[in-house]
């Protein structure tokens, strides 16, 4: 009898500690506990004295503010919000950045650390191709690798005009100082995205080609413009070219040999620039001309430059 009243005695006094226990807890909160944590916020590492086991304590320690809002954690190991036996937490603060566009401005929202982050991220869809910069080779030169992203950064889009240039194209045919526009030029359209600092002091952070253009292409006459004297159409050398060519003067076979009096290329070359003649072949240039040059040839080379039809002539 006097075992079982021990026990009832003993069930009703753990009964009250409970009950105070729990009102004392519900009243005063759980212990606080201090511990060593290393933080690392955008990066950057510190180690944070947390009065209390929750996670709540770390937000209010390093005032973040409301998680999913204004920071979000990129690693944490527990899965419940106690801090207990956690050695390191990884946590990204929230930055607005503004995009100048070719389309428009507009505001973005990130937890990216860095540039490169941010862009990578972004995939450049600020850019109306949507060109990514994953295997972009100067991506990391160009950003300075991991150049900490700031809240309020700005890029800026912008498509600069080069230079057009300009193309020559020699007309043998057409005389000294007449130029032919035959193509209109378009400027090299270099596309670029900058870090601004108030839309003063401008760093690039890279560039691609946006449109190759193309150049002016402007014909110039290379022919000379020496004037040939005439020569009466019954000339020897009229009966000389109706010999080698058909009184062709501008026949051109492919043989090696040009115009009416079938000059090679070499003969051509000394003979007409003794006389003044800027033309590559001689079926480029007018009967007048070629006869011109013939003269200067005969005078110090003989008839003997066109032997065959010359003895038919009577001229050997």
């Amino acid at each position: 009898m006097k075992n079982k009243t021990n026990k009832k005695i003993f069930i009703i006094v753990l009964k009250v500690f409970c009950i105070f226990l729990v009102t004392a807890v519900a009243a005063f909160g759980v212990p606080v506990t201090a511990q060593h944590i290393v933080v690392e916020v955008d990066g950057v590492k510190s180690e944070v004295k947390v009065d209390g086991i929750y996670k709540d304590s770390l937000h209010n320690e390093l005032k973040l503010g409301e998680e999913g809002r204004d920071f979000k954690y990129d690693t944490f190991k527990s899965k419940s919000d106690f801090l207990v036996d956690i050695e390191a937490i990884k946590i990204s603060t929230k930055k607005n950045v503004k995009l100048i566009t070719l389309e428009g401005d507009m505001q973005v929202e990130t937890f990216a650390h860095t540039l490169e982050d941010f862009l990578m991220e972004q995939e450049l869809a600020m850019l109306p191709t949507n060109a990514g910069l994953l295997g972009h080779a100067d991506l990391k030169l160009a950003t300075d690798n991991k150049s900490k992203l700031l809240s309020n950064t700005i890029l800026k889009e912008t498509l600069e005009h080069q230079d057009i240039m300009t193309e020559y194209i020699e007309n043998p045919k057409v005389e000294i100082g007449i130029e032919t526009v035959v193509q209109e030029g378009v400027s090299q359209k270099i596309r670029k995205v900058l870090k601004t600092d108030n839309l003063v002091s401008d760093l690039i952070l890279f560039d691609e080609v946006f449109d190759e253009g193309k150049p002016t292409i402007i014909e110039k006459g290379t022919k000379s413009v020496v004037k040939a004297p005439a020569v009466p159409s019954d000339s020897v050398w009229d009966k000389l070219a109706a010999c080698e060519s058909g009184g062709r003067w501008g026949v051109n076979t492919g043989n090696g040999y040009y115009g009416g009096l079938q000059f090679s290329e070499p003969t051509w070359k000394t003979a007409s620039q003794k006389v003044g003649l800027n033309l590559a072949y001689a079926s480029d240039g007018t009967r007048e001309e070629q006869i011109l040059a013939a003269t200067w040839l005969q005078n110090n080379s003989g008839w003997g430059q066109w032997p065959s039809c010359s003895k038919k002539l009577g001229l050997l």
